[in-house]
């Protein structure tokens, strides 16, 4: 009977530690982007409470592009890492911007970062590279008495400061941003970093685009300037109306004028007591300094240069002029139209240009500002 007994003992003893071995620890991720991207100075709100430990100035421009969540059970992550990351490391917004007291077109380098927060205190910050980015600043357990890590990844540009990017201008960036996995080091899984799945608006992948707005991969991001010094209390339209489908050519030379077009600019939710103001400017892909016409539109065909003005003021291409002196009424808004004419440049002979129809593009580009 001792015998059995001890062999009895023995079985309990051996089934305990093979299901202490067995135990698991499950690693949930999601990531969740942001659908109305948008611009500001400084961190992202959802980031201001941690203060300068994000590594955000209130120089910085930024933008929240998605959020990302990794969950044990286990209270133990070791290498959380996003990998086969694929986007270009040369990424840059477009827009206009305010440079040595000029209003102009510019491209701007911008980074992508991951402000990591577990717990209550940023963890780690880092920028993404191509290929793989470790979220954890070491390689030991990244969750200690904690469950959950969220990273949030953000676009960003550190080194032009206030005052450069413009209130209500829209910004492009040049490239995609591509997408990333998510590996982890399992719990007992020694130094081998395993995928692990992402779940992006309730499906699983094994991958996630970092911006998906629709099908577009490169949207456009607007600086609306709310919270950020730029309150914009007020709002701006800009139409162009009575664009005329042709002209007699011979009507816009020897100082004279066509009209072409008109200029509709409404501002609303104003204050009367207040002074507003835009700066306004007109633009084309023609190459050169001047507007040009061209034979059936071909900007490699025969060109007839002219001059455009907005309420008969003369407008240099590419360059802004303030519309100002606008003043809402009681009701906090008012519509103000101005004349878009054309003439054809002194000295051009038209009896020597090929017969057919010549046309340009013209771009307005519109520049909202604060009270004058």
């Amino acid at each position: 009977m001792r015998v059995r007994l001890a062999c009895i003992l023995f079985l309990i003893l051996f089934c305990n530690v093979f299901f202490l071995a067995a135990k698991t620890v499950t690693v949930t991720t999601t990531y969740e982007q942001v659908t109305s991207l948008q611009f500001q100075y400084g961190a992202p709100s959802i980031l201001q409470q941690y203060g300068t430990s994000s590594n955000i100035q209130n120089t910085h421009f930024t933008s929240l592009l998605g959020v990302l969540t990794i969950t044990t059970d286990g209270k133990n992550l070791k290498n959380p890492s996003l990998y086969a990351i694929s986007f270009d490391t040369n990424i840059t917004i477009t827009g206009y911007v305010y440079d040595n007291g000029q209003y102009i077109l510019a491209s701007v380098p911008v980074e992508v970062w991951a402000v990591t927060i577990v717990g209550s205190s940023v963890a780690s910050v880092v920028q993404l590279q191509n290929g793989t980015t470790n979220l954890a600043p070491n390689s030991g357990n990244f969750l200690p008495g904690e469950n959950t890590m969220t990273s949030y990844i953000i676009l960003i540009n550190t080194n032009k400061g206030l005052g450069y990017f413009i209130p209500g201008m829209v910004y492009s960036l040049n490239a995609g941003l591509g997408s990333f996995g998510v590996s982890v080091v399992p719990q007992g899984g020694g130094n081998t970093s395993t995928p692990v799945p992402i779940v992006v608006d309730g499906e699983e992948t094994t991958t996630a685009p970092i911006v998906d707005v629709g099908e577009d991969t490169t949207p456009d991001i607007p600086f609306q300037g709310e919270g950020d010094g730029y309150p914009f209390t007020h709002e701006f339209q800009f139409t162009v109306l009575n664009n005329v489908e042709s002209f007699d050519l011979y009507n816009a030379i020897e100082g004279r004028k066509a009209t072409i077009a008109a200029a509709q600019l409404k501002v609303s939710l104003g204050d009367p007591t207040k002074q507003y103001g835009v700066q306004i400017a007109f633009t084309s892909n023609a190459p050169g300094s001047d507007f040009e016409m061209h034979l059936n539109g071909d900007p490699s065909q025969y060109a007839l240069p002219y001059y455009l003005y907005l309420n008969g003021e003369y407008m240099q291409k590419n360059v802004f002029t303030l519309w100002d002196g606008i003043y809402v009424l009681s009701n906090g808004s008012v519509t103000l139209e101005r004349p878009i004419t054309v003439a054809v440049k002194e000295g051009t002979e038209l009896s020597g240009a090929p017969e057919g129809s010549y046309s340009d593009t013209v771009t307005v580009v519109i520049i909202p500002l604060d009270t004058l």
